[in-house]
């Protein structure tokens, strides 16, 4: 994704390349999702990236974490999705043959994932 990133004069946010947010976020959706969603995209502070996490044992530590890799992600790749799942190691992963929003490609499969995980 950084090569598609847009970042303000003063560093403090980004924007993503208008001509490459279909093929980084929606690849999956019809065009009216697309265009759509696009009309949403809000630039995004560049702070929340560099900031340390404190996580300890004793409370993110004991709650329960799954994860839902998308195998047609190209804002996150399959690769650096498995890293951070690795990293911290989930009860389960689910897979969903799609890109970066399940949400507007597949949301039957995602809510049915979402609803399995609520009755765990």
């Amino acid at each position: 994704m950084s090569p598609n990133l847009i970042v303000s004069g003063d560093g403090s946010y980004a924007t993503v390349n208008e001509q490459k947010v279909k093929d980084m976020f929606y690849g999956c959706c019809e065009d009216s999702v697309v265009e759509k969603a696009k009309s949403l995209l809000t630039p995004q502070a560049l702070n929340v990236i560099g900031t340390k996490l404190s996580l300890s044992k004793e409370r993110f530590g004991r709650i329960p974490r799954y994860y839902i890799e998308c195998l047609r992600d190209k804002a996150i790749t399959h690769s650096c999705q498995k890293l951070m799942y690795t990293a911290t190691p989930c009860n389960k992963i689910f897979t969903l043959d799609t890109d970066h929003s399940p949400f507007y490609s597949t949301p039957e499969e995602l809510a049915s994932i979402l609803l399995s995980v609520d009755q765990a």
